[in-house]
């Protein structure tokens, strides 16, 4: 574990019996600042299954996935479509 791994860890701990991280505020630097490159892009890994979806709208399945990283262009969502563009909303997977 990376010493800021650990650092989340401990800052944590103390919420390690809640499901859901609530912030009062949030800025752009909220979810930066890592290091090591490698943190990183496991952090996209895992934050890239968190966020839920908005239903049934547009189209069938109709399933609208929020998109943690949309404002990173390019990139890849979680079902491998790579945005070239800004994010807009896209029925399916």
């Amino acid at each position: 574990m990376s010493p800021y791994q650990r650092l989340l860890v401990k800052a944590f701990s103390k919420y390690s019996s809640q499901k859901v991280l609530a912030f009062d505020s949030m800025s752009v630097e909220t979810f930066g600042g890592f290091a090591d490159p490698k943190d990183l892009e496991l952090f996209k890994k895992r934050t890239i299954q968190y966020a839920g979806l908005w239903c049934c709208i547009h189209a069938h399945p109709g399933h609208i996935w929020y998109d943690f990283w949309f404002d990173e262009i390019p990139h890849k969502d979680r079902h491998n479509r790579l945005w070239e563009t800004p994010w807009v909303p896209k029925a399916g997977p």
